[in-house]
């Protein structure tokens, strides 16, 4: 798995490749969002358009991630979740939680308003 990161004015792009199942992949992924707030970055969109499916550790680690941003005052939104995983978000409630986007560009513009 991959987790690359770019920085697009004051929002930070976490782009997402793998399966996010394993306890490393998903460590990694919440690694880096603990790494872009003590850089002072507060504003996420993770990209999740490489992934196909999230096991429950990997729904949980976006809700840790969600969790450690809400508290420090910043947010996360999801761009580019396939059917299954939009699917996955609306069985699970969490699409009440997250923003969701069909694109990244999407999900940018919204911090603008």
């Amino acid at each position: 798995m991959a987790a690359k990161e770019k920085i697009v004015g004051d929002v930070a792009v976490l782009m997402i490749s793998g399966s996010l199942m394993n306890e490393r992949e998903i460590n990694e992924v919440h690694e880096k969002v603990k790494s872009l707030l003590e850089s002072g970055i507060k504003k996420v969109v993770m990209d999740l358009s490489k992934i196909e499916w999230l096991s429950s550790r990997g729904l949980g680690m976006l809700i840790s991630c969600h969790a450690s941003l809400q508290n420090a005052g910043g947010i996360l939104k999801i761009a580019g979740a396939n059917d299954r995983v939009h699917n996955l978000l609306i069985i699970t409630k969490l699409i009440t939680v997250f923003e969701t986007f069909e694109t990244v560009e999407a999900a940018i513009s919204t911090f603008k308003k």
